[in-house]
């Protein structure tokens, strides 16, 4: 009887003390990894990291949460109580640190004191690669030829992250190239050449080049002075005949330049810029236009300042392949000059001059 008291008590003892409890404090956990850190029996506060893109976090020597997707990653770190921690960021696969939010802020290193249960958030970005350098041709460069040929574009590419490079010419398909990648043979008037670099996850910069082409004769020098054409010789004083062409001499052609910028709408062609540059002084322009798209409009603009800007008259027209316009210039003293622009299906309009 007197043992099966006892037992009762103990329970009865056992059952109150139970009952009467305290929850542990908030941050009163026993700190399970700092013990083997070296840090005896503490108390643990946790650290929530939160990754957004590729990357990882640490403090310098270890790393607390690493994401290798281009989501976003939760990590919770178990640290003493009181304990200061540097974090540090460093970027994922093509991914650069951006900024830290939460506990910490700006882009350099987070410091936290876990006085309490801390979050932080550090976010990457994925930028695209530097544009390529295109070295030639030069902006806004002129290539004088007697027939359609190729242009030569050079370019560097100095971002190490670039794994593939595309050229394309008046947004023509694009194609594989390198440094040296010549266009197609090219018809006379404005052209732009594109140079497109892409890195491992398919972001893409693209640099910009327009250049123009004319075809057709090149003006004749004009004679040094003291000679009179054809001579090859000087008197080393200009006579009073010199300075008027002699009989017989051949009148110099006019040598006007064609700008054409144009786009490709299915088969039809569109002109942006339209213009005649360099033409002489006195310079009259006749313009015909024959083929699907022709402006009813026939009077163009007068010659100012050596040019004349034909974009009004095509604004918005579509004009169908094969169009033909025919620019008839004439200038007192000067061999007149025709320049042809035909339209092409699927192709930049052809310029020839005659």
């Amino acid at each position: 009887m007197r043992l099966r008291g006892f037992l009762l008590l103990g329970v009865f003892a056992a059952v109150l003390l139970a009952g009467n409890a305290l929850p542990a404090p908030a941050g009163a956990a026993k700190c399970l990894t700092c013990e083997s850190e070296g840090e005896g029996e503490v108390e643990a506060q946790f650290l929530t990291i939160e990754i957004v893109g590729r990357g990882s976090v640490g403090n310098g020597t270890k790393t607390y949460c690493e994401n290798t997707t281009t989501g976003t990653k939760s990590c919770e770190v178990e640290l003493a109580e009181g304990k200061k921690v540097t974090l540090t960021a460093a970027g994922g696969f093509e991914y650069v640190f951006q900024s830290w939010s939460g506990a910490c802020s700006g882009s350099g290193s987070c410091e936290v004191t876990m006085t309490g249960p801390k979050s932080v958030t550090a976010t990457f970005s994925n930028p695209p690669p530097a544009a390529p350098t295109i070295t030639s041709p030069t902006s806004g460069q002129v290539f004088e030829r007697t027939a359609e040929e190729p242009v030569s574009v050079t370019f560097s590419i100095g971002d190490p992250t670039v794994v593939a490079v595309t050229c394309s010419l008046d947004g023509l398909p694009a194609v594989s190239c390198s440094s040296g990648w010549s266009t197609p043979k090219l018809s006379s008037g404005e052209h732009t050449v594109h140079v497109t670099a892409k890195d491992g996850v398919g972001n893409a910069t693209t640099a910009n080049r327009s250049f123009e082409v004319v075809i057709g004769s090149l003006p004749l020098p004009d004679p040094k002075p003291g000679t009179t054409p054809g001579s090859g010789s000087s008197s080393g004083t200009p006579s009073a005949t010199s300075t008027a062409p002699l009989l017989g001499t051949p009148l110099q052609k006019i040598a006007a330049r064609l700008v054409a910028k144009s786009k490709l709408d299915g088969s039809a062609t569109v002109f942006r810029k339209l213009a005649l540059k360099a033409l002489p002084t006195g310079a009259k322009v006749l313009a015909t236009c024959k083929g699907k798209g022709c402006p009813f409009k026939r009077k163009l603009p007068k010659v100012k300042g050596g040019s004349v800007d034909l974009g009004a008259l095509f604004a918005g027209r579509e004009l169908g392949a094969g169009t033909l316009i025919e620019f008839t210039l004439s200038a007192p003293g000067m061999l007149g000059q025709t320049i042809d622009l035909k339209t092409r299906a699927g192709k930049p309009p052809k310029v020839t001059k005659r």
